[in-house]
């Protein structure tokens, strides 16, 4: 409970070793289970399964029903990690039943959501909704609220995957009332991104842009809290190690003084033997210094970039206190003198009203740019949460214009690094723009497609287009096509006068899922 993985490991060791001379074959198989359950905790699957294994065969050869049932659990919930889809299944089942015939219902919902990511994984939607529906049913009657939510919430992104973005809806407002029960404000943030996707998918995008923005709130708020937690332990780290070090220190120094009153006690006889000795215990005093040089080169990597994080937070502050505090004023004390003094000029009331749109939309360029420095990698649903915000504003501005955005759904799993996913972003936003400026066009469509190595992101109009060869290259293309070679991507531009423009974007595919 204490996140003292280490040491917990070394006592089950310890008890594997005292329950194996006991032959307490019920008691060691516990023990491989809470084995299991440390790994598991740090993602360490391989591990886990191993114990897991162990655990369930002990039980088997014991016969214990409620351990076999517990173990059984335990595995269906763990090889869907491995996409072990057919083993998890039969494993969640045989739990499930073990459960019921032990009069132990309330426990049968775990298995049953387990059986439910199942068939979700594998897309036979009607079996996983109704293990998702049997599973919130059983966790309601025990008002079990904090895995109702949690059940709500795979439910309603299962729903998505079926496009029934109605009934997601209704699962995920559930799901926002089940964590509030329960205090589980992950659970209620995790909720408000499925009903952004949800409603934008739906064509809501006024609803959309509401949970979109409490979405990225509650992201931020948590963001905050395991960056202030993450430093904490960081400090704790640094503080053992110290501790540590002088503790060897002091060790060393009791050992020397030993060998100091030995060797004066010692005869000339033993002369030789007191030159080994001596020569042995250089040796020693050596790589204890190195020992030492090398905790210290830690160290200082650890202050290094514990001092980094903490310029970037104190900058994205600064940012949000200061500029955006400043800007909001200038909004309210353009929006007083309209108000105040009742302005008649026409044009003067246009332009004041021009400066506060600008100084709304700086603000909302200020919260991007907090949001990029604040993330080290960015979801690919985060960015497309930007981008359908910008549409959304740019479709109030210009209500003649038609829009319409296509994502491959395979993309929502992708992160990209947070300067990768900014220049993504201000690229769109600045083709976007270009089209509904000077482009004189009635739609404007963008596409972000899978090509498998490759992530592409095309926008296009259907505006008067120009000459490709006659035309001069503003600062606005120039801009876009050096963020693209900063993050070494490719820009490419068509255009026929008459018949529009389209601008393509591309990136390689991150190896991993993870920056």
């Amino acid at each position: 409970m204490k996140g003292q993985f280490d040491a917990a490991l070394q006592n089950y060791f310890k008890a594997l070793t005292y329950y194996d001379k006991k032959k307490d074959i019920e008691k060691l198989a516990m023990t491989y289970t809470n084995i299991g359950i440390i790994y598991k905790t740090q993602k360490e699957y391989t591990k886990a399964l191993k114990y897991y294994q162990k655990s369930y065969d002990l039980y088997v050869e014991a016969k214990a029903d409620f351990g076999i049932t517990i173990a059984s659990g335990n595995l269906g919930s763990l090889l869907i990690n491995f996409k072990r889809y057919k083993e998890s299944l039969r494993y969640s089942e045989m739990a499930e039943k073990g459960y019921r015939k032990l009069g132990y219902d309330s426990y049968a919902a775990y298995p049953i959501a387990n059986i439910a990511m199942v068939y979700d994984s594998l897309h036979e939607f009607p079996k996983a909704n109704a293990a998702y529906i049997k599973s919130v049913a059983l966790h309601e009657q025990y008002q079990n609220w904090y895995e109702v939510a949690n059940t709500y919430n795979a439910y309603a992104n299962c729903l998505v995957k079926q496009k029934n973005y109605a009934e997601s809806i209704k699962m995920s407002d559930k799901g926002v009332a089940a964590a509030k029960k329960s205090d589980a404000y992950l659970l209620e943030v995790e909720a408000y991104g499925n009903l952004a996707k949800a409603n934008a998918k739906s064509g809501h995008f006024d609803k959309a842009y509401t949970y979109s923005n409490l979405y990225a709130k509650g992201k931020d708020s948590l963001f905050v809290a395991e960056k202030t937690k993450a430093i904490f332990e960081l400090e704790t780290k640094y503080e053992t190690e110290k501790k540590e070090k002088l503790l060897i220190k002091k060790e060393a120094e009791a050992k020397q003084k030993n060998i100091l009153l030995l060797i004066l006690s010692i005869s000339i006889f033993f002369a030789i033997f007191i030159g080994y000795l001596i020569y042995r215990q250089q040796k020693l005093k050596n790589h204890q210094q190195e020992q030492e040089f090398e905790l210290k080169s830690a160290i200082a990597v650890i202050e290094t970039q514990n001092k980094l994080q903490e310029q970037r937070l104190s900058i994205s502050r600064d940012l949000h206190d200061n500029i955006g505090s400043q800007l909001t004023f200038i909004i309210s004390s353009v929006d007083n003198i309209k108000y105040a003094f009742d302005l008649e000029n026409t044009k003067l009331d246009s332009k004041l009203q021009s400066i506060s749109n600008f100084t709304k939309s700086t603000i909302v360029e200020l919260r991007d740019t907090i949001w990029a420095m604040n993330s080290s990698a960015i979801a690919f649903e985060d960015l497309q949460m930007r981008i359908m915000n910008f549409i959304d504003k740019a479709k109030i501005a210009r209500e003649d214009m038609e829009f319409s955005f296509k994502i491959d759904e395979k993309l929502n799993d992708i992160k990209l690094s947070s300067v990768t996913g900014m220049n993504l972003y201000r690229v769109s936003q600045e083709a976007i723009n270009n089209s509904i400026k000077y482009a004189n066009a009635g739609k404007i469509a963008i596409d972000v497609r899978d090509l498998g190595e490759i992530i592409e992101i095309a926008i296009s109009d259907d505006g008067d287009g120009f000459d490709e060869q006659s035309i001069i290259a503003g600062n606005g293309l120039h801009n876009m096509r050096k963020r693209m070679n900063d993050i070494d991507g490719k820009f490419d531009i068509v255009s026929e006068a008459g018949k529009g423009t389209t601008i393509t974007i591309s990136i390689a595919k991150p190896k991993d899922t993870e920056l």
